[in-house]
């Protein structure tokens, strides 16, 4: 029967997405379909994250192209495999990257019985978080689940 001392901010959260018809965030021509952001409660932007299913594989690439011409690379002594991360003056960037099968189902017969094939596809993750929001929780003392990847190992 806790209360909040104090309202922090606001996330939003995709619920239902559909891979080849929503298009909530487009990042150099790639198109991502499940978007999840916080803001502050004066509608400051905070942290985004976004995620795709990917059929074609240069997806991937034309995202992390656009980190490598446009942020510096931040180099981590254990990073993840599948993880690059990345920063520029306002904001610390983690792209993740995925490789998986999907079941296509091409159709059913009268009887029911469906007709599919396994697809190789990339599973495409990434955040965003601004520096002056991790700021405000390293002086509220919380953190983000998981591995706090802008705090580098002295």
């Amino acid at each position: 029967k806790k209360n909040p001392t104090e309202i922090f901010g606001y996330n939003y959260s995709t619920v239902a997405w559909n891979e080849e018809r929503d298009t909530l965030a487009i990042l150099n021509t790639v198109v991502f379909p499940k978007i999840n952001m916080t803001e502050d409660k004066k509608g400051n932007f905070l942290y985004l994250s976004v995620e795709k299913t990917a059929k074609q594989p240069q997806d991937y690439e034309k995202v992390k192209s656009y980190f490598e011409k446009n942020c510096k690379k931040v180099s981590l002594e254990d990073e993840e495999a599948g993880e690059t991360y990345y920063e520029n003056d306002n904001s610390f960037f983690k792209l993740t990257k995925k490789l998986n099968q999907i079941e296509e189902i091409l159709g059913y017969d009268l009887k029911g019985n469906k007709d599919s094939k396994m697809v190789d596809v990339t599973e495409i993750r990434l955040e965003m978080y601004q520096k002056e929001y991790l700021k405000k929780m390293e002086e509220l003392k919380i953190y983000s689940p998981g591995r706090i990847f802008w705090k580098k190992p002295n």
